[in-house]
């Protein structure tokens, strides 16, 4: 005679809930540990992103046009649906196809293929513990693990999007996309003028100008047709 089973069907089901809300909690947002840094022991591959600390902003490759996959871009959008792009590496020499690796050699970012290829980077100066890392305010960081010292961030180098905590000096410069597919860089631009007004551009013709410094990107017009 066989012993009587510890399994009967009420301990099974409660396992099973058990089992099914621990898969749920885990998989939730709070418990998602996707990372947020890239060192000089690890790369990004197309296919994979980074994501900010509170789920705010994620990095990785992409295509602007959903006819062809092609030219591949790395990028940082909102992640919502659909994702808002706001900041693009690559923007004038996109990857050929999905064979781009984005990494930290030497204290600089790279983006190349397998065969060695060079299509950005961007130089941090040579460090011991570099590694990128992706903020909750949109911010590529580059620095030094180590003493926290910024050796490069995208917040200087701007492209169509203003972020907050972005500084606008002599330097600031926003450029438009070429088009809806295509973010190389436009005809309209937004920077200050030598009087540090706001001034937004269409080629070399201003199209608007703040009568006053320190005016909110919200007081440029909208354009008529």
């Amino acid at each position: 005679m066989k012993a009587a089973s510890s399994w009967s069907v009420p301990n099974i089901v409660s396992s099973i809930l058990f089992t099914k809300i621990i898969l749920i909690l885990f998989s939730s947002p709070q418990f998602c540990f996707a990372r947020d840094n890239i060192t000089e022991k690890s790369r990004l591959a197309d296919g994979e992103t980074l994501v900010s600390p509170g789920n705010v902003f994620e990095l990785g490759f992409f295509s602007p046009s959903n006819i062809s996959n092609v030219k591949r871009y790395v990028g940082i959008w909102y992640i919502s649906n659909p994702k808002l792009l706001v900041w693009v590496a690559n923007r004038e020499n996109p990857v050929p196809d999905r064979i781009g690796v984005l990494y930290v050699a030497d204290g600089t970012l790279k983006l190349s293929d397998g065969k060695g290829n060079l299509y950005w980077s961007q130089p941090g100066g040579k460090r011991s513990t570099p590694v990128m890392k992706l903020s909750d305010t949109c911010n590529l960081i580059l620095l030094e693990n180590r003493s926290k010292l910024y050796l490069w961030q995208s917040f200087e180098h701007p492209t169509d999007t203003f972020l907050s905590g972005m500084k606008m000096d002599p330097e600031f410069l926003l450029t438009s996309w070429s088009s809806k597919d295509d973010p190389s860089p436009g005809n309209f631009t937004f920077k200050l003028d030598p009087h540090s007004r706001s001034v937004l551009m269409e080629k070399s013709t201003i199209y608007w100008r703040s009568s006053r410094t320190n005016v909110s990107t919200s007081e440029v017009p909208s354009r008529t047709v």
